[in-house]
């Protein structure tokens, strides 16, 4: 038997180097949209001031991710809006809309806010900005990956959680029809959830619930600084604002963590648990998602996530940490005596 806490010191060292090896590999990356507003003459001073209060400008472009969006041909008038609406042309999903004018319309007791987008020169037309900024997503892939994730995390969580209960069902019947109806206590924790000895789970579900918190804080006390990052994204935190730079710079450690955890579940265990490990995990961190950025928009989620921390923290190094490895079979354990692996006795 020997202590494995110096493995542990070199993963965070080699985990630590990877980490600024891809800071620095992606700080070249950045897609500006705002250039055209920027290098706008005196005629287009209306153009730039609409770019500082809605973080986008004539020349922006969206994909469109409704399954239709109506655009009319004309800008409303005074008299439209009392009786017939302009002619329509349809955009459908996926296609791509080029913002070419904007008007403000101060007899639309909606929004006064009408942009102009075309698609090619046969399908342009006006509508709302309240209508267009729901159904639309900037042509950017981080963009695109907030539109969808912010729209479906919930119901993404409840479809998680029913795969699980699903599988865990099946798994279970099995397990009683071949224990014999017998299941006992031993049994039951280790059908349900066999933990692997490694620090990066319980890494990934701290820095996942501060990567909630974090959002959470932002949409909460500078919605405006988020707004900007949506329609100008970047995966550098050092090119952000602090605060959104701490948010990226947790996802950034989130993708270590979790890559480490995929490597490590997979040589301790078999294919099988391995999948129904990764399922689990993964429905847990939705969870706790979904949790700490709803009570973090109440306030709550600050001394909630401190109890998760130093609660993850304690069961660690009081259950989980692989202080020994085994005389026999060489495979990490937590406490002196029988190895859970092979069966052997370890003095």
């Amino acid at each position: 038997m020997r202590s494995s806490g110096n493995k542990v010191i070199r993963c965070f060292y080699h985990l630590s180097i990877c980490l600024l090896a891809l800071l620095c590999l992606n700080s070249c990356f950045y897609r500006h949209h705002r250039e055209g507003a920027w290098d706008a003459d005196s005629e287009q001073a209306d153009s730039v001031d609409f770019f500082e209060k809605h973080h986008y400008t004539v020349g922006y472009t969206f994909v469109v991710q409704a399954d239709s969006l109506s655009l009319c041909t004309e800008i409303p008038s005074r008299a439209q809006f009392l009786s017939v609406a302009p002619d329509s042309v349809m955009a459908y999903s996926a296609d791509e809309l080029i913002v070419s004018d904007f008007c403000i319309v101060p007899e639309d007791s909606v929004d006064s806010v009408w942009v102009k987008v075309a698609r090619d020169q046969a399908t342009q037309g006006w509508l709302r900005e309240t209508t267009l900024l729901p159904s639309v997503s900037p042509d950017d892939p981080i963009s695109i990956a907030i539109y969808n994730f912010s729209g479906n995390h919930v119901w993404g969580t409840f479809s998680l959680m029913g795969i699980v209960l699903f599988v865990l069902s099946i798994q279970f019947f099995f397990y009683i029809r071949s224990a014999k109806g017998r299941l006992n206590d031993k049994g039951a924790k280790h059908f349900f959830w066999k933990s692997i000895y490694s620090p990066y789970p319980t890494l990934l579900r701290i820095v996942f619930s501060g990567s909630a918190v974090f959002y959470s804080s932002i949409q909460l006390f500078a919605p405006h600084m988020w707004s900007e990052f949506y329609f100008h994204p970047t995966l550098n935190p050092f090119a952000v604002p602090p605060l959104l730079g701490a948010f990226l710079f947790s996802v950034w450690i989130m993708l270590l963590f979790f890559f480490a955890t995929l490597d490590d579940a997979f040589r301790q265990l078999s294919f099988g648990r391995f999948m129904l490990y990764m399922l689990l995990t993964i429905t847990v961190l939705a969870i706790l998602y979904l949790f700490f950025s709803l009570t973090t928009l109440v306030y709550l989620g600050y001394p909630l996530y401190l109890c998760f921390l130093l609660w993850s923290l304690f069961r660690y190094f009081k259950k989980l940490r692989p202080r020994f490895r085994c005389g026999k079979c060489g495979k990490p354990f937590h406490a002196r005596g029988i190895c859970p692996h092979c069966g052997s006795k370890n003095e």
